[in-house]
């Protein structure tokens, strides 16, 4: 269940992409139309909508882009979890515990001095 939901997730974030980058060439082809209507209120008002319209694409495409971020963070977490998961539960305890060993190696720092 839930690598289905993952897919659809997957499928809805392509989706938004692709959305914004196909709305983009027109608008563009909009845009350079709409300048070359005479000047005027009306062609103020379609100016005005197309950079409305271009401001929604391209918050489409911020959306899809931290979307994507977002699933790649969350694919990354889980690997460490289940990294973590294997190695199993720390041995010892508080700030001292440690994973692979039974018990912490003895370290002599005698006859270094400190500098």
């Amino acid at each position: 269940m839930a690598a289905a939901l993952q897919a659809k997730l997957h499928s809805e974030q392509r989706f938004t992409a692709d959305v914004a980058h196909e709305l983009r060439t027109p608008l563009t082809g909009l845009h350079l139309a709409a300048e070359l209507l005479p000047s005027g209120r009306p062609a103020e008002m379609v100016q005005d909508r197309i950079r409305a319209m271009s401001r929604l694409t391209d918050d489409l495409l911020a959306i899809s882009r931290l979307d994507l971020e977002i699933s790649h963070l969350d694919e990354k977490a889980e690997r460490a979890d289940a990294e973590v998961q294997q190695l199993g539960p720390p041995t010892g305890a508080g700030s001292s515990a440690c994973w692979g060993t039974s018990s912490p190696t003895p370290t002599s720092t005698a006859g270094r001095r400190s500098s």
